[in-house]
């Protein structure tokens, strides 16, 4: 009766710190992540205040006239 090893379960964060490399790591990681929600906070705050200036005016949102 021979007993088989088991997989050892996953480590992501083993995975991710691994991946990340560098001498950043964990910071260098969250201030990406930061950094991306400023871009995409930004990215709204423009779409949701150029959408009802196009209404307005009936110009088109692309052509920016």
């Amino acid at each position: 009766m021979t007993i088989e090893a088991r997989q050892p379960p996953p480590q992501f964060a083993f995975r991710l710190k691994r991946a990340l490399g560098g001498r950043a790591g964990w910071t260098g990681f969250a201030l990406q992540i930061l950094f991306v929600a400023a871009l995409v906070w930004i990215g709204y705050e423009i779409v949701a205040t150029r959408a009802p200036t196009c209404r307005r005016s009936g110009s088109h949102p692309v052509s920016g006239f």
